[in-house]
């Protein structure tokens, strides 16, 4: 397809006249209401699920409630501020959110904290914060803003033959480069961290098995990750002189640049290493190319992968693998990390159908550890019981539900893309943590929105609310 056919299709969608005008209202009553009850449930669930567990490590039962209440008072207070700002300004400021959180992310692997083999926290005074989630409503908005701007480009379709033409052989040079420039420069971290360390014998006289192979990163890693930027480098020159962007829009404005910003994230995420932040982005990313108007049938082929690459990472990862295996029967491995999954269904059985009584859940008597966290879902269910569990469950889709409204009257495609790219965050991991607490999927490390404890995580969750709630306060007549 030629640029002046490209160039007609944009001027003849600009001057087409509007449609639809903008009045302003106040903020969406249905979706503040459920935000309200969720942050009630939630606050409740860590103050009876954390009591015990703060008593014996603090001396404090409130100890957590104490502090979630506050982070809870703050977000709130940035929800309302952020609900006033005109999210046009919030569209403004789209570079400079995800550089803030693309620089924070690297900082990680620098200053970060450690805990339970995952290094994903940075700690400012008493607070820690996860730049992986500044980096989900980051990378919302940066697809949103993106889409938007190039919808014509995305939703063209390309020549007949262009993918073997242009496409296939372009793909092919820039994974190879990639895949050696990634590995002179990460290979030999990777392969450390497989190992648990770059030694050739370990303290307890066992073998590293990746000794070799990290030896010749070490003196060939520069080489290979030179090589691997020329071929990449060449790959561009030959998207360029074939005129992708031309023959093959759908690939060059509706996938390459989704493609790219999924590696370069999710490189971050997988060393650290965070496998279910990484889902949940990637997640996002496609159901907005989805909704965005990109093609199909390179969705098909990035989605299966995607899935393929997720999967060789859990394998591969020590930290993800042990999961893995414990998944398959939690209660054959109690000593190696299947008590957590274990007591959680301890928890949900002893539930039942209307659940043992608020504040009487015996499994967070220090037997489910940190029950206030990743696992707060199965000490509700202990004491609510399905009942319990079916309200809160009705309560995040009632969230989606009304989010997926919110978005269908937005007055332009960002700010639909936006609020739809927020809503399926949070019911994603509302669903994902869901399924972990019931060994559904393996653990995975993820929180559940509005209930967990996690104070900076809570603030940003707030402050994305308040971006949904502003863009609500608008709607969409038909002249």
């Amino acid at each position: 397809m030629s640029d002046e056919k490209i160039k007609n299709q944009n001027i003849d969608a600009a001057s087409e006249p509007s449609k639809n005008y903008r009045l302003r209202r106040g903020v969406d009553k249905p979706f503040l209401t459920v935000i309200i009850l969720l942050l009630c449930a939630g606050i409740i669930m860590v103050a009876t699920a954390s009591y015990v567990y703060a008593g014996a490590k603090y001396g404090d039962n409130l100890y957590y409630f104490n502090r979630q209440l506050i982070f809870m008072a703050i977000g709130v207070v940035v929800m309302l501020i952020v609900s006033r700002i005109p999210y046009e300004v919030i569209r403004k400021w789209t570079l400079p959110i995800f550089g803030v959180a693309l620089v924070l992310m690297v900082l990680v692997f620098l200053i970060g904290s450690t805990s339970k083999g995952a290094q994903r926290w940075i700690q400012v005074g008493p607070v820690s914060i996860q730049p992986s989630e500044i980096m989900k409503f980051a990378v919302i908005i940066l697809c949103a803003d993106y889409i938007d701007r190039f919808y014509n480009q995305i939703t063209l379709k390309g020549q007949p033959g262009s993918f073997v033409r242009i496409v296939l052989p372009v793909m092919l040079l820039a994974v190879s480069g990639a895949g050696l420039a990634g590995l002179g420069f990460f290979g030999k971290m990777l392969l450390a961290k497989l190992a648990g360390g770059e030694e050739a014998t370990f303290e307890d006289g066992s073998e590293n098995p990746y000794f070799g192979a990290i030896s010749f990163l070490d003196s060939a890693g520069t080489i290979l990750a030179i090589l691997g930027l020329v071929l990449f480098a060449v790959a561009v020159y030959m998207a360029a002189k074939k005129r992708m962007a031309s023959e093959a829009p759908d690939f060059f404005f509706g996938v390459l640049p989704f493609g790219i910003l999924i590696v370069v994230v999710g490189v971050l995420l997988a060393l650290q290493p965070h496998m279910s932040g990484l889902i949940i982005m990637t997640l996002i990313v496609i159901i907005m190319m989805t909704v965005g108007g990109c093609s199909g049938r390179y969705l098909a082929g990035g989605a299966a992968v995607g899935a393929g690459a997720i999967l060789a990472l859990l394998k591969l990862f020590p930290h993800s693998k042990g999961r893995l295996d414990v998944w398959h029967n939690p209660f054959d491995n109690l000593l190696n990390g299947g008590w957590q999954p274990a007591q959680s269904l301890y928890a949900i059985g002893n539930g039942g159908i209307w659940g043992v009584g608020m504040g009487q859940s015996m499994q967070k008597h220090l037997y489910l550890p940190e029950p206030m966290n990743d696992y707060i879902f199965a000490i509700l269910c202990e004491e609510f019981g399905f009942i319990g569990a079916m309200a809160v469950i009705l309560a995040f889709v009632f969230f989606v539900y009304r989010g997926i409204v919110i978005a269908f009257n937005a007055p332009d495609r960002f700010s639909s893309l936006v609020v739809l790219g927020i809503v399926c965050q949070v019911g994603l991991q509302a669903l994902l943590n869901m399924m972990v607490v019931t060994n559904t999927i393996p653990s995975t490390g993820i929180s559940l929105p509005f209930f967990s404890y996690g104070g900076s995580a809570l603030v940003i969750l707030l402050a994305e609310m308040g971006v949904v709630l502003s863009i609500s306060r608008y709607t969409v007549h038909t002249k």
